[in-house]
C-alpha cells in the first residue's frame, strides 16, 4: 500500500498502480477537470490533522505539497522579494507523518517529497532532481534520464514565453515556465482571456504540476517490496541495525529494525522546535544554508566547532547530540568484523536472531 499526500490528480498515484500498489490519496478537494480526475481511493481530509500512525503498515508514502509560495518567492520581483519567509508547515507534515507512521511500524517507511527548485532557499537542498520537479527524502540513488530539458533562448525576453526560439515548454520532466499573465501564455493563451482564480487556469495549474509517470514508476519500483527483497543484501540490512540507536530492539525479519533519529534528523527537530528556518539557523553557525541541509539529510557531519555551535543555538549539550551519532560504533565494527571473521558471524547471527540490545547488555554482564 501506498500513501500519496497532497495527491492532486495523482500523477503520484497512476506510476504507483502501474507497478501494482494499492494507494489512498488525501487532498483537501477533490480534483476534477474535464477527464482529469483522482485515479484512485481518495479522502477529503487535511493533510496537517493526519496521524503517521495510521499509515504502519504502508510500503511507501509519496508527497508534493504546494508550491506556489515557493515559485513566487523565487520571482525577480522586488514585491516577491520583499516576503517575508513562506510557511514550511504543510513540508515538515510530510516528514512529522513519517516519522509517526515510522515509530508506529517499528521500521522504516521510505518518504519521497516533491516541490520546485524555489523551495531549496527555504527548506534546504533536494536530494536530487529529475528536469523541475525537485525531490527531498528517501530518494533512490539511481534515477531516470531526462528526456529533454527547458532550452533558453539567447537573449530573448525571459518574460515573453511562447514566441519563437524562446524556452521550449511542456517537455518530458519540465514544468511549466514563466510569470504571471505570460504563464499559460502560447497557442492557447489561456492566461490572457482567464482570471487567475478561474476554472481554466486551475484545471491547467494541476495538470502542469502532476508527476511524470516515468518519475512517478522508478520511485514505486525502487521501493516496492519485490525489489527491495532482490537488491538488499544481508550485510546492508546487518548495517542499518547497527546504525539505528541502540535502545530499540530490531524484529526477527532482518532487515526491518526500529530505525532512531540520527543526528540530522534530531537537529532538523530542534531546529523546527526552536522556530528556526534552514537560513537562519546557518546563519547562527556561521556556515551556508546548504551545508546545514547537507547535515540534516545525513549527507554530511558537523565538525567538532560546528556542532557546538549547534548545542548553543539549539540549547541542548554536546554529549546530547552526540547520543544520535551512530558513525563510530559502526565503523569499529565493520573494521573488528573485516579482522575477524568468527567475530562478523557472532554479530550478524545477533541481528538475524532478533536478540535486542538489552539482553545483549544483561548477558555480557555475566561474562
Amino acid at each position: 500500500m501506498a500513501i500519496d499526500l497532497f495527491c492532486g490528480l495523482g500523477g503520484w498515484t497512476e506510476g504507483l498502480l502501474a507497478e501494482g500498489y494499492r494507494v489512498v490519496g488525501f487532498d483537501i478537494k477533490r480534483h476534477i477537470y474535464g477527464h482529469h480526475a483522482y485515479p484512485a481511493q481518495l479522502v477529503l481530509q487535511d493533510v496537517q490533522t493526519l496521524h503517521g500512525r495510521q499509515f504502519k503498515d504502508a510500503t511507501l508514502i509519496v508527497a508534493s505539497p504546494p508550491c506556489q509560495a515557493y515559485s513566487y518567492r523565487a520571482m525577480p520581483w522586488k514585491r516577491a522579494k520583499a516576503l517575508p519567509p513562506p510557511d514550511n508547515s504543510l513540508f515538515e507534515t510530510c516528514f512529522r507523518i513519517q516519522r509517526e507512521a515510522c515509530d508506529a511500524a517499528g521500521y522504516h517507511i521510505p518518504l519521497v517529497v516533491e516541490n520546485v527548485r524555489g523551495a531549496e532557499k527555504w527548506v534546504g537542498r533536494a536530494s536530487t532532481h529529475f528536469g523541475s520537479f525537485y525531490l527531498w527524502g528517501d530518494v533512490p540513488a539511481l534515477m531516470p534520464v531526462v528526456a529533454a530539458r527547458a532550452i533558453k533562448n539567447t537573449g530573448g525576453s525571459w518574460f515573453n514565453i511562447g514566441s519563437s526560439g524562446q524556452k521550449t515548454i511542456g517537455r518530458h520532466g519540465v514544468k511549466q515556465h514563466g510569470s504571471g499573465r505570460e504563464w499559460f501564455a502560447g497557442e492557447g493563451k489561456i492566461s490572457r482571456v482567464t482570471s487567475s482564480k478561474s476554472l481554466a487556469r486551475t484545471a491547467a495549474s494541476a495538470i502542469i504540476a502532476k508527476i511524470p509517470l516515468v518519475l512517478a514508476r522508478h520511485i514505486a519500483r525502487s521501493w516496492h517490496p519485490r525489489e527491495a527483497v532482490n537488491s538488499i543484501s544481508r550485510e546492508s540490512a546487518f548495517t542499518s541495525c547497527i546504525q539505528a540507536n541502540h535502545n530499540k530492539r530490531c524484529s526477527s525479519t532482518w532487515g526491518r529494525c526500529d530505525v532512531m533519529k540520527i543526528l540530522g534528523e534530531r537537529i532538523r527537530e530542534l531546529r523546527a522546535e526552536h522556530n528556526f528556518s534552514v537560513r537562519q539557523l546557518a546563519k547562527r553557525l556561521k556556515v551556508s544554508p546548504p551545508f546545514l541541509s547537507d547535515i540534516e539529510l545525513g549527507r554530511r557531519h558537523p565538525s567538532e566547532e560546528v556542532l557546538h555551535r549547534l548545542a548553543t543555538a539549539l540549547d541542548t549539550t554536546v554529549g546530547e547530540l552526540r547520543k544520535f551519532d551512530a558513525r563510530p560504533p559502526v565503523q569499529e565494527l565493520k573494521r573488528i568484523a573485516a579482522n575477524n571473521p568468527a567475530m562478523g558471524f557472532a554479530l550478524r547471527k545477533v541481528v538475524e536472531d532478533g536478540v535486542n540490545p538489552e539482553t545483549l547488555l544483561e548477558f555480557l554482564k555475566t561474562q
